[in-house]
């Protein structure tokens, strides 16, 4: 029951935080291939499967835009600040 609990839970929240975060840059097939790669690294811990998802699209939305992936943090961050 709690496997397939986490199972339900892990796929729907991967999937909403992906929807929320208004990412357009990258569609599902590539957004996935990036989910199984990650959690065959990390198959036990959801934690961390989130938190390398979440580098690996940012990776993967700078390297389309043309920056670093450092560059393309500041500018992130810099709208949210302009947002607040």
């Amino acid at each position: 029951m709690y496997s397939k609990q986490f199972e339900t839970n892990r796929n729907y929240n991967s999937s909403r935080v992906i929807v929320e975060g208004g990412i357009d840059m990258l569609d599902e097939q590539e957004i996935n291939k990036i989910r199984k790669v990650i959690e065959q690294e990390f198959p036990n811990d959801i934690a961390l499967q989130q938190i390398h998802i979440a580098r690996k699209i940012i990776a993967r939305e700078a390297e389309m835009k043309g920056l670093k992936y450092l560059d393309y943090i500041k500018i992130l961050t810099k709208d949210i600040k302009t947002i607040q």
